[in-house]
Parts: structure tokens; sequence; C-alpha cells
């Protein structure tokens, strides 16, 4: 189970089980929507989730933009939840891999 802080999060989890995930191959990739207010939020209905659920595995993946911090990261490892962090947000993960962040973003730290 993969929590997704927001859409563009749970859009891109779509996309890439799409692509590399081959259908009938045992192993499925559930995500859930957290619906935006920071990582925090997606982190506590991970722990919810893993409370009335039975998957294998539980994961989030989150900004670190907004409401994530050591006190979430030391959380979530005490409950054996992954995480996959964006740093500062997943459109700026993406404009980094693309090569497309600009000079004066990288100067002002936001890339």
């Amino acid at each position: 189970m993969l929590v997704c802080e927001g859409y563009a999060e749970d859009e891109f989890a779509r996309v890439i089980r799409d692509l590399y995930l081959e259908r009938n191959c045992g192993t499925i990739l559930q995500r859930k929507n957290a619906r935006g207010n920071g990582g925090a939020r997606a982190l506590q209905l991970a722990l919810q989730l893993k409370r009335e659920t039975a998957h294998d595995t539980y994961g989030v993946l989150i900004d670190t933009d907004q409401h994530w911090g050591d006190d979430e990261r030391t959380q979530a490892k005490a409950s054996e939840i992954h995480t996959i962090e964006n740093t500062p947000c997943l459109e700026a993960t993406l404009l980094q891999i693309d090569g497309s962040a600009s000079a004066y973003a990288r100067q002002q730290g936001r890339f």
C-alpha cells in the first residue's frame, strides 16, 4: 500500500506502476490519495491503513516542503513505513530529472 500525499503524487505512482509493473506478475501496488495537507497527513493515513488492513508493505510518497521533518521520519521508520521523499516537492524532483530546473531556482535554494 502506497499512500500518496496528493493528486500529483498519486498520478505519478499510477504511471510508474503502469509502466513498470507487469499485469498478472503477482505483485500489486495499491495507492491511496491523502489529498494534500503535507507529509504528516499522508503518514497518519498510512498508519491508520496499517492498523486496519493487511498488506505486505506500506509506504508514503510525499513532499518535504510542508509538515514533514525528523519527527515524522522517525515515526515512519519505527512503524516500518517506507518513505519516498521529494525535496522540496514532486514537481521540483521531476524538473531536476529533466534538467529543466532554472539557474534562478537553484540559486534561491528551491531545487
